[in-house]
């Protein structure tokens, strides 16, 4: 009778042992895919937010609230590199040179007496 027990026991193990294969095989995908998208999901960010960039937008909003002008009037004239650069003409038609640079869009006013950026 012994021997009946053991070869009923062998028979349900294989279907088991298939059972546990199965499961890790699908744990091991679970884990392979969730890494997949964390991995697709960092990349994106770093190729749609480069660094040293500052966007025009931000770079009128920081020009903005610092001189209190008419965001209407500021206009994003281009952009080299890291640096933005943004024209305000006033009501007299004189134009002031404003640019924002760096990665924190550091706002600078260029002063044309002494032809150099001032930083604000």
């Amino acid at each position: 009778m012994s021997n009946k027990n053991l070869s009923n026991e062998s028979k349900g193990t294989p279907k088991a042992q298939s059972k546990l294969i199965w499961a890790g095989a699908f744990i091991v995908l679970l884990f392979l895919l969730a890494n997949k998208e964390s991995n697709s999901e960092s990349s994106v960010s770093k190729t749609t937010i480069p660094k040293g960039v500052v966007s025009s937008g931000s770079c009128i909003d920081k020009i903005h609230s610092i001189t209190l002008y008419d965001r209407n009037r500021l206009k994003y004239t281009g952009s080299n590199d890291s640096i933005v650069y943004v024209n305000y003409k006033n009501d007299h038609g004189r134009v002031h040179k404003f640019r924002c640079s760096g990665p924190a869009g550091t706002v600078e006013l260029f002063a044309e007496g002494a032809g150099i950026w001032m930083a604000m």
